[in-house]
């Protein structure tokens, strides 16, 4: 086990690395509930350590938010954010979906989604929205992972089953929980990374998750009435670079053509030293193979640089029966 202090977030922070374990099967092995929750562990926490160490944590795409519109066109809704849709990394490792977009009432303490439910606000007919009275003041929006059980079954009784009403959740579902905070839950360096030093440097620390479990997403200031007076979606997020969006466009997919032999290839007599064939053109590929028959013998030479953007197959020895 190894331990880290760093810095984070203007707080001391620890940071330990523990050797995980994971389950050795073999045969005639009575298999149990622990054995099968480890092997979920190991690879969940693999999973977050690589998440943390190879790309960090915040909000990788999406979350932005903004004024939810009132219904009849007038305006916007008192009280009333919309978190959009979004993927972040918490601080722990574990992913974040937003799969939808979520309405939070600034005076409750935020909701509570489940990644792949319907896009539809959840009314519980038990339970009525607790509001608190909000002064005019700040008020900063953030979201964590949660997970949900659900999918209750029937357990079986033990003995002469005489206790068959007993339920146990079945499945673990993926969620978040949107929370309305009095402060920003991890401010970021006035001075963020400088990506013109990138890949030079001494050895770097590991990097370190602060003592939350927030992903901030944007500060909104208020009104007494619950008019929103503005909302600030950079100044307590943190971001993640996200090749989602990066891609390109492969060159080498068009019809190659090529160029005439200029010169008539004198014929060839047995014993006869190798012949050196260049095929220019465009559109081939720097690896391509001339075929020139069952009866032929190719070499592949490497090219210079003015073959520069043509393919090459350089040395064709014929060999007579």
């Amino acid at each position: 086990m190894t331990t880290t202090t760093t810095q984070c977030c203007d707080s001391t922070t620890t940071c330990t690395t523990e050797s995980v374990l994971r389950p050795r099967f073999f045969a005639r092995q009575i298999i149990t509930p622990d054995d099968l929750t480890l092997m979920q562990d190991y690879f969940r926490s693999r999973m977050r350590w690589h998440n943390l160490m190879m790309h960090g944590w915040g909000v990788a795409c999406g979350a932005l938010v903004c004024p939810a519109p009132a219904t009849d066109g007038t305006g916007t809704l008192p009280w009333t954010v919309i978190v959009r849709r979004g993927y972040a990394i918490g601080p722990c490792g574990d992913e974040i979906i937003l799969d939808c977009d979520r309405t939070v009432d600034l005076r409750t303490s935020g909701v509570t989604g489940v990644t792949g439910d319907a896009c539809v606000e959840p009314v519980d007919p038990w339970c009525s929205e607790v509001y608190t009275s909000k002064q005019p003041k700040k008020v900063w929006i953030a979201v964590r992972y949660k997970e949900v059980m659900t999918r209750p079954v029937r357990v079986q009784p033990h003995g002469c089953g005489c206790d068959d009403s007993h339920c146990e959740y079945s499945r673990w579902r993926d969620g978040y929980e949107i929370g309305v905070l009095n402060s920003c839950p991890c401010l970021a360096p006035e001075n963020g990374p400088d990506f013109s030093k990138l890949g030079q440097g001494f050895i770097p620390t590991c990097p370190c998750a602060p003592e939350t479990t927030w992903v901030g997403l944007a500060e909104v200031s208020v009104n007494s009435d619950g008019t929103i007076l503005s909302i600030d979606n950079c100044s307590c997020r943190r971001l993640v670079i996200s090749f989602g969006n990066f891609w390109w466009k492969c060159s080498g997919d068009r019809q190659p053509t090529l160029e005439p032999l200029k010169d008539k290839l004198p014929p060839l007599q047995q014993g006869a030293a190798a012949v050196k064939l260049v095929f220019k053109g465009s559109g081939i590929q720097p690896t391509a193979r001339p075929d020139l028959g069952k009866d032929q013998r190719r070499s592949h030479a490497p090219r210079s640089e003015d073959d520069a953007g043509f393919g090459r197959a350089d040395h064709a020895r014929h060999e007579q029966p």
